[in-house]
């Protein structure tokens, strides 16, 4: 578990740099494509984007594909 004591926030920094697509990764415990936006694990990712300075890729593609 390598990023056991990283912040969200530093696992995405990371992911960015070694060239990661966020727009198709899902963390939800709903398991669908769309967040729920009220689960504990869709609050952390959302904290984590804005401590990062980024809206989430993956709304920005929801949004472009009329999904939400």
């Amino acid at each position: 578990a390598p990023f056991v004591k990283m912040k969200k926030s530093q696992i995405i920094e990371e992911g960015l740099s070694l060239g990661a697509d966020y727009s198709y990764s899902v963390s939800c415990y709903s398991g669908e494509e769309i967040p729920c936006q009220k689960c504990s694990s869709c609050f952390l990712r959302q904290k984590a984007w804005e401590e990062v300075g980024q809206r989430d890729p993956l709304i920005l593609r929801l949004e472009k594909e009329g999904k939400i």
